[in-house]
């Protein structure tokens, strides 16, 4: 939970993700990429406007000025309970992904982490970042948790490394970082076999 009650001026979302995916500048169509960056965190309210804020202070911050796409949205959920998640995804040109992707999601998880205002070790437990992995890999890939396996984890000080296999044989490696504060960063490679 927030800190404090969000003030009349913020809005207030249970659940906050950035997703960096790389496109082809040639491509027509955007497939699903084989790379991704995330940063989430909960229980978080801002100003209106502060994601995109962010999100181009944390792209000039890695020096991305052009070759960028961001779409930003929210959904309100009243049924019985309520809730609010956002997803702001940022799609850069593959020829600035392998450099600015990291660095962009660095900055704004940091930022997040500031907003969010309470402390936190910034390392997820093992069992909580393969559950984390699992899901991020389910909902990115369109497959079911049940059908991913974990092949591999280590955890350092500031990281923990996931590898995962679906059915197939495909190949998932993240590494988690936390910012603090409850802010998770990961990376995300897909590989298929040979």
């Amino acid at each position: 939970m927030p800190t404090q009650p969000p003030t009349p001026d913020e809005t207030y979302a249970d659940s906050v993700l950035i997703e960096i995916v790389p496109i082809d500048e040639m491509a027509r169509l955007a497939p699903i990429p084989d790379r991704v960056v995330w940063v989430e965190a909960h229980s978080f309210s801002a100003p209106a406007g502060w994601m995109e804020e962010s999100a181009l202070a944390s792209l000039g911050d890695a020096e991305v000025t052009d070759a960028f796409y961001l779409d930003h949205t929210r959904r309100v959920t009243e049924w019985g309970a309520s809730g609010a998640a956002e997803t702001l995804i940022i799609t850069l040109a593959e020829s600035l992904f392998v450099e600015a992707a990291v660095l962009t999601a660095g900055h704004f998880a940091r930022r997040l982490a500031a907003r969010l205002r309470h402390e936190d070790s910034g390392l997820m437990p093992e069992e909580d970042a393969i559950a984390w992995a699992k899901l991020r890999v389910a909902i990115k890939y369109d497959l079911r948790t049940e059908d991913l396996s974990v092949t591999r984890v280590s955890q350092r000080e500031a990281e923990t490394a996931v590898e995962l296999a679906d059915v197939r044989g495909v190949r998932f490696r993240l590494t988690l970082r936390g910012a603090g504060a409850g802010v998770v960063m990961a990376e995300c490679t897909r590989e298929f076999p040979e």
